[in-house]
């Protein structure tokens, strides 16, 4: 699993670690608060999000080896 959070997130370790316990790191899986654009969806990691292993390796392939979906953000947005 992988947590990304800012400097200024809270985050009870223990209760992350119960929610996860039953959960497959082999499936991809998001969780967190999904943003919208009108044209796209993103994470919004203020909060913080966990991405499975599955999840992760896939968009690093997908990142890595398809630039045509690869997105900035608009320059007033933030970065996440």
């Amino acid at each position: 699993w992988f947590f990304k959070g800012d400097d200024d997130t809270f985050v009870i370790v223990e209760n992350l670690r119960h929610f996860l316990r039953r959960r497959l790191s082999n499936a991809s899986f998001y969780y967190g608060y999904t943003a919208t654009t009108p044209d796209r969806f993103y994470t919004s990691g203020g909060a913080g999000y966990v991405l499975s292993q599955a999840a992760l390796l896939h968009f690093g392939e997908e990142i890595l080896t398809k630039p045509e979906k690869r997105k900035l953000c608009n320059k007033d947005h933030a970065e996440d």
